[in-house]
């Protein structure tokens, strides 16, 4: 879960390009899902892990202790500043 988090919150595109939420896998659907996912590089995900990454993220956003370090990231480096874009897909 914290590599999941940490590229919600800190890298959204390689969040986008390294996980995939599927189905449950007590179904034949979910199974294919995540087959799918494993066999084009991603690592299936759960719709419960992706709310929770989500639901970091937003947190991690709203806390203005939290920006505050960004900010100060951003003003050092601005084409870091990732956390500004919408949560996670």
């Amino acid at each position: 879960m914290k590599h999941l988090a940490h590229a919600c919150i800190l890298e959204p595109d390689k969040f986008k390009a390294t996980y995939k939420v599927c189905g449950p896998r007590n179904t034949k659907a979910g199974k294919e899902e995540a087959k799918e996912a494993i066999e084009s590089g991603r690592q299936p995900i759960t719709p419960a892990q992706y709310a929770k990454a989500v639901g970091m993220n937003l947190a991690v956003n709203e806390n203005l202790l939290c920006n505050s370090f960004f900010v100060d990231a951003w003003l050092s480096s601005p084409s870091s500043a990732k956390t500004t874009e919408q949560p996670c897909p």
